[in-house]
């Protein structure tokens, strides 16, 4: 988990949404909001743990997409095959 700079935000590249549910984004007492971005042309699937493509919230297949979550949670994610996926976290 990256260090919040004075600003308030943090941002990450590189987690990857695979074909079994995952942490995508640890849980954050203080994050206000936390907005993913899908970085190809697969649907990505975003929830609590043991989200599945049935039951998750769909970020569509498109590289950009984006869904935000306003949630001090983890975020679980699941795809159909390996994705990118970046982040950015806002903090209080």
């Amino acid at each position: 988990m990256p260090s919040v700079p004075s600003n308030g935000i943090a941002s990450g590249q590189g987690n990857t949404a695979t074909v079994t549910s995952a942490v995508l984004i640890p849980a954050r007492g203080d994050r206000k909001r936390v907005t993913v971005i899908n970085g190809a042309a697969v649907v990505v699937a975003l929830g609590p743990s043991g989200v599945t493509l049935a039951n998750g919230a769909l970020l569509a297949a498109n590289i950009g997409q984006a869904l935000v979550f306003e949630t001090t949670a983890a975020i679980y994610a699941i795809a159909g095959s390996a994705t990118p996926v970046s982040w950015m976290e806002e903090f209080s």
